[in-house]
């Protein structure tokens, strides 16, 4: 059931420029789309973020303040769509990809996940680019869709975290393993 393709559908420009899509769950949809950030647009966005990054936060849904926590162990820097013509690349191919209104998105968040770094289980957003390859660990698990997925230079994970009626995808929920060695980086 679960294949690769190229994906032309979503948009009319992809008729001329395909995005290699492997079909990673049927139900929730969980693909991954390869090659979308370019070895250039990678090495960009992480020099320039490396003096921007600072402890990465959650949202306290009780208090709906942001706060530094063990159980996410990494740093981020924030960039608006305009930040560069990475971003603005990124944000239009991913919109073509997915089909969705990036403007309704939150900004580009670059992370860095050092040897140990780890996100524990949770739920959140549409999509986990990657900028770095991991030695060892740093895997993107979905434990109620027995999925693991590696960390892949510039390949882009994509997941819907709302089912059809608008409701939370709890199966979606998610974590990201320890980096054992190297250093992880995402967008």
């Amino acid at each position: 059931q679960l294949y690769c393709l190229w994906n032309t559908e979503s948009h009319p420009f992809l008729r001329l420029a395909p995005i290699k899509t492997e079909l990673l769950s049927l139900d929730p949809h969980v693909v991954l789309l390869h090659d979308v950030v370019s070895e250039a647009e990678r090495t960009l966005l992480r020099s320039m973020s490396k003096k921007d990054l600072v402890p990465s936060n959650t949202i306290d849904v009780s208090t709906n303040l942001y706060e530094t926590e063990q159980y996410r162990t990494s740093q981020s820097a924030w960039y608006n769509a305009s930040a560069t013509n990475a971003t603005q690349r990124l944000t239009v191919l991913l919109e073509d990809a997915t089909g969705l209104d990036m403007s309704y998105s939150e900004p580009f968040q670059v992370i860095n996940y050092g040897v140990g770094g780890l996100f524990e289980t949770h739920l959140d957003s549409l999509l986990d680019n990657k900028l770095s390859e991991v030695a060892q660990g740093g895997a993107t698990v979905f434990p109620f869709l027995n999925l693991k997925v590696f960390p892949q230079p510039g390949a882009a994970l994509f997941w819907y975290n709302t089912n059809a009626t608008g409701y939370e995808e709890v199966r979606t929920m998610h974590a990201g393993c320890p980096v054992i060695v190297g250093s992880k980086w995402g967008l």
